[in-house]
């Protein structure tokens, strides 16, 4: 006798489909907490009782490992985000809420609510949205709601699915638009860069660089070094990089 097939457990999807009147309270409810907590703070300051901060979370396009990344950021925020995804049927832990980012009604709702979100994050931007952030083109809905999140002095950070030095053939070109959309006040993280946001950074843009410069940068705290063409890195001193794990970025 056969055992009978046992039905594989469906995938939990999160996901909301909401219009008008439903959408838009569940949107403003999001927010609302935030801005209390605002009016009700002193100095502007969030106080921390309940230790939540809401956090909008833009996904503008389908990527390699996207679950992994927003498995990180729901980690980092948890039960805190307001999903907003143009790509159906990701899976979501429970306290994340989940929209399309192609209904123009969540869109107006995001938008009008803005100022109440503590954060923006932008899961795996490709290179063409980098590249309208940077020329703040304003051609997709991420990407207007980051310059307008920039306007507000609210914080906003690009979570990258991998390192961009090491994106192969197109690494130079992915570690110029991150420094770019570094140079704007996004943070930009991807996968082990958590320990980053703290460190210093290091800039040659000429002369040489020696093995005990990398010594001296290392005990300064210097965990990234920004160089141009004219600055020469010595064997020794690219040795002791390696060594040390220092970041090498162009200028």
């Amino acid at each position: 006798m056969k055992n009978p097939k046992i039905p594989e457990k469906p995938v939990q999807v999160k996901r909301m489909e909401l219009r008008d009147d439903a959408l838009a309270a569940l949107i403003r409810q999001s927010v609302a907490r935030a801005v209390q907590r605002q009016m009700e703070a002193p100095c502007g300051l969030l106080p921390e009782a309940d230790g939540r901060k809401e956090i909008l979370v833009l996904v503008p396009e389908l990527a390699v490992g996207l679950r992994r990344t927003m498995e990180r950021l729901e980690k980092r925020h948890a039960g805190c985000l307001l999903c907003v995804c143009s790509v159906p049927r990701i899976p979501l832990q429970d306290g994340t809420i989940g929209l399309d980012i192609r209904d123009e009604a969540v869109q107006a709702e995001i938008m009008d609510g803005l100022s109440g979100f503590e954060g923006i994050d932008v899961v795996q931007p490709g290179i063409g949205l980098m590249e309208e952030t940077i020329q703040c083109r304003e051609e997709s809905f991420a990407v207007k709601a980051v310059l307008a999140g920039l306007l507000r002095k609210i914080r906003v950070g690009y979570e990258l699915g991998f390192d961009p030095a090491d994106a192969g053939a197109l690494s130079e070109r992915m570690t110029g638009l991150a420094q770019s959309v570094r140079a704007m006040g996004i943070r930009v993280s991807f996968p082990g860069s958590e320990h980053l946001g703290a460190e210093k950074e290091g800039r040659a843009e000429s002369g040489l660089v020696t093995r005990q410069d990398v010594e001296e940068m290392w005990k300064a705290g210097v965990r990234e070094l920004c160089r141009d063409g004219k600055c020469v890195i010595t064997p020794l001193a690219k040795d002791r990089i390696r060594e040390l794990g220092i970041r090498v970025l162009p200028i």
